[in-house]
């Protein structure tokens, strides 16, 4: 259990460590700029180019190919798509009722605005 001294050590930390982390949140807004300029685009030109490998191997059979170091592999995993909806169709209400009491759990949620 945190004691009022804790939460006056605390908001003194936080209050000496705020004006710190909002600089280098402009710094990181400044560098986002020129990411979203120069590393995006390129990031764009490189997915349109795997676009093409996967497309290369999934006509030609290949579960592995390597270009320039990089090993791409390619495969089909069975997946099995489980929402509410689906449960509620496939079993009684009085199991679908037991099973989100059994499998429910509480989430804390914790903000912050400034």
């Amino acid at each position: 259990m945190s004691s009022q001294n804790d939460l006056r050590e605390a908001t003194a930390q936080y209050e000496q460590l705020l004006p710190e982390l909002v600089r280098l949140e402009k710094q990181r807004d400044e560098w986002k700029g020129k990411f979203e300029r120069e590393f995006k685009p390129l990031c764009k030109k490189i997915a349109k180019q795997k676009r093409v490998f996967k497309k290369y191997m999934k006509q030609n059979g290949l579960s592995e190919m390597t270009v320039a170091g990089t090993t791409f592999t390619y495969e089909i995993e069975p997946k099995v798509k489980c929402t509410i909806d689906l449960v509620e169709k496939a079993f009684p209400p009085e199991a679908v009722a037991r099973f989100k009491q059994e499998n429910s759990k509480d989430k804390e949620l914790f903000r912050e605005d400034r």
